[in-house]
């Protein structure tokens, strides 16, 4: 997003006006970097000064550097009154950076720019290279003094000594379910509770699915390793899912270069404790779906696509009432959870709608032991994308991926994540 940066630079630039040092106005000495302003910094300075709606469009030409094409055409190609904005800031923005290369802009004391007359001579091809972030051919430099060195007749002072900063306390993580676990706050599922009653039958049919975890940094195993025991709850009277959980999940993101691999282990029971199942799965969710994360601007728009390879295995000591788990001893299972979620903004008194997708699917290699695969979506309104409730309709089909019930039911839900 750092390339609206270089609008603020740009309108810097333009005739020498009070304009170009306002926006320059907020440079100091700690943006200098070896001797310089990095460019990033200026193009961020110069969208602040601009306020350019940062529209779906104007994010994504960003992204791919070429917002300069998209300012010189001058339209966003999308409807709405904030699109319209953008497109007015746009033509704004390209009619100031055509004084780029006809005055020596002004900046503070203590800068000087320095521009390559050599580099794209047209002011029509300046302006749109330099937008599309081909901006080596111009620089702003800072003075020694600026730049961080330290004048000869001052005596450095000596640093302090670090103290060891204080243990974080212990949080806790409430989200949707056990594959949540390890996930950052805006990936989470939201807790969902739904209640409704049937006044014919006098009775009130319950549908929840929760997972609490503890995030305590006692239990961290090192920077790449997290340990979060948790109990999780998928309770629907509907169509008779009764599943009480106590475990552990260990996750392991080796090299912080986007994978997780999640380790869990669980006993398994009902809220009558009359159940008893022992089961653990690995999966490993690699960094596939890069593209998706990046059609994400904060505030307007949400999209996540996930992928996770999982393989499981389950001991059935006492199936209790759950039915298809009866003529079941133990089984192992390979498959995998495939997540798609989209969500953007519909202004400040609407709020924020996000539509999402699931589907899991588990096999018994040469046997039909334990087979299950579920299909689930979901329709709902929130605050804003990082909120921490929403309200929502939500389908499932197919059959439960621990207890195996089959599963066909929509409902309306309040739902939660911290």
């Amino acid at each position: 997003m750092n390339h609206l940066a270089i609008i603020a630079l740009a309108l810097g630039l333009s005739s020498g006006s009070a304009q170009a040092s306002e926006l320059f106005s907020t440079l100091n000495a700690g943006d200098c970097r070896d001797g310089q302003v990095p460019n990033a910094v200026l193009r961020d300075t110069v969208l602040a000064a601009e306020k350019v709606p940062l529209t779906v469009p104007i994010a994504t030409a960003l992204v791919e550097n070429r917002l300069g094409t998209l300012a010189r055409e001058k339209e966003t190609d999308c409807l709405g009154r904030e699109c319209k904005d953008a497109d007015d800031a746009l033509r704004k923005l390209h009619h100031n950076l055509l004084a780029l290369s006809e005055a020596q802009p002004l900046v503070p004391a203590g800068f000087t720019i320095a521009i390559d007359a050599t580099a794209a001579p047209a002011r029509e091809v300046r302006v749109e290279s330099f937008l599309n972030g081909q901006w080596s051919w111009l620089s702003v430099r800072c003075a020694t003094t600026l730049a961080g060195s330290t004048p000869p007749s001052e005596t450095p002072k000596p640093e302090e000594p670090s103290r060891p900063s204080d243990p974080e306390p212990a949080r806790l993580v409430l989200a949707k379910t056990e594959e949540d676990a390890g996930k950052d706050f805006g990936k989470r599922g939201f807790a969902s509770f739904g209640v409704s009653s049937d006044r014919e039958a006098d009775e009130t049919a319950w549908d929840i699915d929760a997972y609490l975890g503890l995030d305590a940094p006692f239990l961290g195993l090192g920077s790449e390793l997290e340990l979060q025991p948790f109990v999780s709850l998928q309770y629907h009277t509907q169509t008779k899912v009764d599943d009480l959980s106590f475990g552990g999940a260990l996750m392991w993101y080796p090299g912080n270069a986007g994978h997780l691999v999640r380790l869990k282990g669980a006993w398994e029971t009902d809220i009558n404790f009359r159940s008893s199942v022992w089961r653990s799965d690995l999966g490993w969710t690699p960094p596939l779906f890069d593209w998706c994360e990046e059609q994400s601007v904060p505030d307007r728009v949400f999209a996540n696509c996930e992928l996770t390879l999982v393989g499981d295995v389950q001991k059935i000591t006492d199936a209790g009432s759950k039915e298809a788990l009866l003529k079941l001893d133990s089984f192992g299972r390979a498959g995998f959870d495939l997540r798609l979620a989209y969500g953007r903004s519909v202004g400040e008194k609407f709020g924020f709608v996000t539509a999402g997708a699931g589907f899991a699917l588990r096999r018994n290699p040469g046997s039909s032991r334990g087979n299950a695969e579920l299909f689930t979506a979901s329709l709902g309104l929130s605050p804003s994308d990082a909120s921490a409730w929403k309200i929502s309709i939500d389908y499932m089909l197919g059959r439960d991926l621990t207890e195996l019930t089959k599963q066909d039911k929509i409902v309306l839900t309040v739902g939660f994540r911290h």
